[in-house]
């Protein structure tokens, strides 16, 4: 009875979502002087109905298996703890200097996370770039990681980590700094779906394969196309000892579908703009960690609170991160404002002091709203 219930309200949500979406055409359609009678006698019923969100919620339900029939979830479960029980194996590979490519149906997301918080969390340094990220910057991605690994600078081409624009530079400046420190790290880089749109460019593939190359990086990654073998060379795959593995989850893709470009889930990127709704904020929010909420859940509060039009000093962020324990160095909270440039909620620019200034790119009343939705106070401090 319960399944019938949600899948009701499921199929009002849709019905009321397309009704939507044809108010909004039939307004264009007066707009532009083509009208029937019908529509107009509800000309004023349909003012405001295109500017609704979708049903966000509902479809985040449907898409993580909860409308429906459980027990369509339990094969995952089974694949799940199977895959599980193979991480000592993967980590024996890892060591060993083999780089692994996890390929099958479903979504790797949740696997690759799991991996990383039994495997590698708290005994190995390690490193996440999300390869379904629609505006992922590889080069951006990799300069982060040369940060945290407090990497010297490449005397060779004289030039700064931060003045390097190219992922493959990128990836061969990496290569230098590590192979120049008195102490040998090494690092996991997980990235889920590695055939994601961002890393499908021909530099980008090169970048990944100058990684796999270097002896300190150990690489572990998911593909999701069924055609993804084509996209890689097999010499360079050789070269860089990747291990296929068949790693079937029978996982929603939820995690990929919500963080890419989405008219229904309203998310609608442009070229040079993003517009944020409520649904696209949901989704970022819902894509975030812990402590990249609460990164982001102070830079809202002290926007809201500037009396600079939102704008918000990077050292002023940082201390008040500092001191709520959401993060432990400027590496890690500039890891954080890289995902929120991806996700375009920030942009940013320097003073003529040095000064690096935070704009968020979210219209003020609609992040109020959207903080006090999630029972966060945003008052002025004034107030």
């Amino acid at each position: 009875m319960a399944t019938c219930s949600h899948n009701s309200d499921m199929n009002i949500a849709a019905r009321q979502y397309f009704e939507r979406k044809g108010n909004a055409m039939r307004s264009k359609r007066r707009a532009s002087g083509e009208r029937s009678q019908a529509e107009d006698e509800d000309d004023k019923d349909e003012e405001d109905m295109a500017d609704h969100d979708p049903p966000l919620r509902q479809l985040r339900q449907l898409l993580s298996g909860e409308l429906g029939v459980k027990e369509s979830n339990k094969a995952a479960e089974k694949a799940m703890k199977s895959l599980d029980s193979q991480f000592p194996v993967w980590m024996l590979y890892l060591s060993e200097g083999f780089n692994l490519l996890l390929y099958g149906y479903g979504s790797k997301a949740e696997l690759l996370e799991r991996f990383r918080k039994r495997e590698l969390d708290g005994r190995y340094s390690h490193f996440l770039i999300k390869g379904y990220e629609p505006q992922l910057n590889l080069c951006r991605a990799l300069r982060v990681l040369a940060e945290k690994l407090n990497l010297p600078p490449v005397r060779r081409w004289g030039e700064q980590a931060g003045s390097i624009t190219s992922a493959a530079r990128m990836a061969d400046h990496i290569r230098t700094g590590l192979a120049k420190l008195k102490q040998p790290i090494d690092v996991v880089i997980l990235v889920p779906s590695l055939d994601g749109v961002a890393l499908r460019t021909f530099a980008n593939r090169q970048a990944i394969y100058l990684l796999a190359q270097i002896p300190e990086i150990h690489l572990i990654a998911s593909v999701d196309h069924r055609n993804s073998a084509f996209l890689f060379d097999d010499a360079k795959l050789t070269l860089g000892n990747f291990i296929w593995i068949e790693a079937t989850t029978h996982k929603s893709y939820s995690t990929e579908i919500l963080a890419g470009e989405s008219k229904i889930l309203g998310l609608t990127r442009k070229m040079d703009k993003c517009k944020h709704s409520l649904g696209s904020l949901e989704c970022v929010w819902a894509s975030l960690t812990s402590k990249g909420i609460a990164a982001f859940v102070h830079l809202g509060q002290m926007a809201l609170q500037s009396n600079t039009g939102g704008e918000v000093a990077f050292w002023d962020w940082y201390r008040r991160c500092l001191d709520d324990f959401v993060v432990s160095s400027e590496a890690s909270l500039r890891h954080h404002l890289v995902e929120f440039q991806d996700h375009h909620l920030v942009s940013t620019k320097t003073r003529s002091d040095g000064t690096d200034i935070l704009h968020l790119e979210i219209d003020q009343q609609l992040l109020r709203e959207f903080l006090k939705q999630h029972g966060i106070n945003v008052e002025d401090e004034d107030n």
